[in-house]
């Protein structure tokens, strides 16, 4: 969150991105808020509701998270 005061911004982010490859694709030094490991019979849309849970509880901070089309569903939405 340094970082973020460092350059201007605020130190809580207002976003977040959820994605079930993120971990293995963030190079740019992003910062993981909530993880959770499922087995890999479990849709990434069915997964989603119980990580976005708990991170309402971990980063209230969080205003609105962008999701690419693998959490397309009524009950992530």
């Amino acid at each position: 969150m340094r970082d973020r005061e460092r350059v201007g911004r605020a130190a809580s982010p207002s976003g977040a991105v959820i994605d079930s490859q993120s971990v293995k694709t963030t190079e740019a030094g992003g910062r993981a808020l909530v993880l959770q490991a499922h087995s890999a019979d479990l849709q990434d849309c069915d997964g989603a509701v119980p990580l976005l849970k708990a991170s309402r509880k971990a980063s209230p901070f969080v205003e609105r998270a962008f999701a690419d089309s693998g959490y397309r569903a009524e009950r992530v939405s």
